[in-house]
């Protein structure tokens, strides 16, 4: 999953998104994963996912804020471990559908290398010795991120994820 260094807008103006709270849940061809999103410090929300498994689960704990720009509705997301947010976040667009479903549009990190090498997105893009992809890590500005997601969302968030909304009984 690419990283950046820098978020989609400044995290000091965030505003949540109210109808991101709840617990949300997609069932994987794999795993079945639940997201538990509460309101967290200014403008950001906390979300503990659980990845449950054939044998056991995974626990994360994320942090995130949202952005929008040019009408679509992103989140900036970093990883909690040990208490200590990772200096590095991950994007995510999402759109809401009804009020019960959320479809999370995650970056095509194949699209995004070609960006970084061809140079239109200032980035680095590890390979392994065979030329495969390992890692990528945008490092261009919130306002370079800005002005390159409103001109190519469309390529740049291809792979969807749709959750549902649970609801307690």
């Amino acid at each position: 999953m690419p990283t950046s260094v820098h978020p989609l807008s400044d995290p000091a103006t965030a505003e949540i998104d109210k109808d991101l709270l709840g617990v949300w849940a997609v069932d994987g061809e794999e795993n079945f994963t639940v997201l538990h999103v509460t309101e967290g410090i200014t403008g950001q929300l906390e979300v503990v996912m659980v990845v449950h498994k054939d044998k056991g689960y995974e626990l994360s704990q994320l942090r995130a804020f949202s952005s929008h720009i040019a009408g679509a509705h992103c989140l900036n997301i970093q990883l909690i471990e040990d208490a200590q947010a990772s200096p590095e976040l991950l994007f995510a667009r999402y759109e809401l559908a009804g009020g019960d479903a959320l479809k999370l549009f995650l970056p095509d990190a194949e699209w995004l290398s070609k960006a970084i090498e061809d140079k239109k997105l200032a980035g680095e893009v590890g390979r392994s010795g065979d030329g495969a992809m390992q890692t990528i890590k945008l490092t261009a500005t919130t306002d370079e991120l800005a002005k390159f997601f409103e001109a190519h969302s469309a390529e740049m968030f291809k792979v969807t994820r749709v959750l549902k909304r649970m609801v307690a009984k």
